[in-house]
């Protein structure tokens, strides 16, 4: 299994540490690239995972919203933890001049499943981290990992294979975006009303302005009969963007998840999904509170 990777912004990470507990103990392995060649250890004297280096290198800036201490705690709790990271050694005595985490898992082993305790990196590797945790279950002869994700990233782990669990709780989505950012309350810039194509604007355009160094994106909707614009907000997904298979599954799962807009027609009361396609709530889903925040619990069977 290979931990050695390279991010969309061409930073090659080529050291990583590992951490397995086994029967209450714990074991390290860490490898590294010099001079092309690979280097491994089972060292005595690494015989923990360093915080400070965690910290030093940038993890609460990886893992953005996420607090210092929650990371802490879960790497003191995890029975896997995987720390990716680029380091560039000077040629003349071999010491360390920089450095830049790339990436951090972290992993509970239960008899039914895994669970992803943590999981973010640099742009272009998060595929590459699920992939390397399906292997680590497959490895473990389970087929079932679990997690409970935030808003924002809700549609990286639907196009990943991950389902929403079952349950009786509605959500919406990006709630307390304000919280994070503030954004302008309406449209500075008057849109067009004709897009590139000389073809007048309906429900569905979308229209991009930028404010304080932050792009923002609208869209036209429907309310009430009106045609109104609506911001979109991180995490909100344009049902005409996704890949088919989520968009199928979104559409057709049972009981289903989306929250359906009714419109009046001739022929009695049709149903559509959200205004414009746009998805701003999810039900019928299991949702976890912590700290006050709100995470949305999913699941993805491995095929044997």
């Amino acid at each position: 299994m290979s931990f050695f990777f390279e991010s969309f912004d061409k930073t090659k990470c080529n050291y990583f540490m590992v951490r397995v507990r086994k029967n209450k103990k714990m074991s390290y392995i860490e490898k590294h690239y010099k001079n092309n060649i690979l280097q491994t250890y089972d060292n005595s004297k690494f015989n923990h995972i360093s915080i400070e280096d965690i910290i030093n290198w940038s993890g609460e800036r990886l893992c953005k919203t996420i607090e210092k201490g929650y990371i802490i705690d879960s790497i003191e709790k995890s029975d896997y933890v995987i720390l990716s990271s680029s380091i560039k050694i000077n040629k003349t005595r071999s010491k360390q001049i920089s450095n830049k985490l790339c990436g951090i898992v972290l992993l509970k082993k239960y008899k039914s499943h895994i669970y992803i305790t943590l999981i973010c990196g640099l742009l272009g590797l998060g595929k590459k981290l699920l992939n390397m945790v399906e292997r680590i279950a497959i490895q473990s002869n389970i087929n079932k990992i679990k997690l409970d994700s935030v808003d924002v990233p809700i549609y990286f782990y639907l196009k990943n294979g991950y389902l929403f669990d079952k349950g009786r709780n509605t959500y919406e989505i990006s709630k307390d975006y304000r919280t994070h950012i503030k954004y302008p309350k309406k449209i500075s810039n008057p849109p067009p009303n004709y897009d590139k194509h000389n073809k007048k604007i309906d429900i569905g355009y979308v229209h991009s302005e930028s404010y304080g160094g932050y792009k923002y994106y609208w869209i036209i909707i429907e309310d009430g009969g009106m045609k109104i614009w609506k911001l979109i907000k991180p995490g909100f997904m344009i049902l005409s963007k996704i890949k088919p298979d989520v968009k199928n599954y979104l559409l057709s799962s049972k009981p289903n998840v989306l929250v359906p807009y009714e419109t009046k027609t001739k022929g009695g009361t049709k149903k559509k999904y959200l205004r414009a396609g746009l998805i701003t709530h999810l039900r019928n889903i299991k949702i976890k509170e912590f700290d006050g925040d709100f995470t949305i619990s999913m699941t993805k069977k491995l095929r044997r």
